[in-house]
């Protein structure tokens, strides 16, 4: 296979792999599955392209960068510091959501 098709696919199992987890976390599974997998793809951008721009498709590589100690340059490094702000950003982010709709001015 070649290396784009093999990017793209990933970047596609990664959009579905997103998918799944934003709605195993609650999101609607029908009712907003547009903005749902909207969300994943957000996440997919932020998260999986970077890497495949740097890393490539290269499995071993992601595994070396993503590993405890794995981080050998200043882009791995960067590529961590991305992924996992990334991820906790989105789930800190959705957080507070649900706390104060009920008020009439939020409405």
């Amino acid at each position: 296979m070649s290396r784009l098709f093999r990017s793209c696919l990933y970047f596609f199992l990664s959009c579905l792999f997103f998918h799944a987890v934003v709605v195993l976390y609650g999101a609607p599974l029908i009712e907003s599955a547009l903005e749902t997998f909207s969300l994943a793809v957000l996440l997919t951008s932020l998260t999986t392209l970077r890497c495949l721009c740097v890393l490539g498709p290269n499995v071993q590589a992601w595994i070396r960068v993503f590993s405890r100690h794995g981080a050998m340059s200043v882009w791995d490094t960067c590529l961590q510091i991305t992924v996992a702000c990334t991820v906790v950003g989105a789930w800190v982010g959705a957080f507070p959501i649900p706390l104060d709709w009920d008020r009439p001015w939020q409405v």
